[in-house]
């Protein structure tokens, strides 16, 4: 990963994972997202443009955040705009929480 400092802020886990998948780097959107999101207590908003990366901006912190006690009630929930977005945003936060033994409905 280029960005280091942002990585090195997620979960051991999911950093593992990012790996596994063959991640090449994050995108800036990610890193800003991720620092901002795991350092501060403050509301973020992200917007950018389509296929900027602002699906994994918001899941990598959340997911980070949640990632040692996954089990139990739900612990973070995404409400999308459209069907055909939310099918393809499932199956690629199910390929990486599957390995970290987060259950993804």
């Amino acid at each position: 990963m280029a960005e280091s400092s942002a990585f090195d802020l997620l979960h051991e886990g999911l950093r593992r994972q990012l790996w596994k998948m063959g991640w090449p780097e994050l995108r800036p959107l990610q890193i800003d997202a991720i620092r901002h999101i795991l350092t501060s207590n403050g509301h973020a908003v992200l917007s950018a443009a389509t296929a900027a990366g602002k699906t994994e901006a918001a899941f990598l912190p959340v997911l980070s955040s949640i990632a040692d006690s996954p089990a139990g009630s739900v612990r973070a929930m995404y409400v999308g705009p459209l069907k055909a977005l939310i099918n393809d945003q499932f199956m690629r936060l199910e390929d990486l929480c599957t390995h970290m033994d987060m259950p993804v409905h």
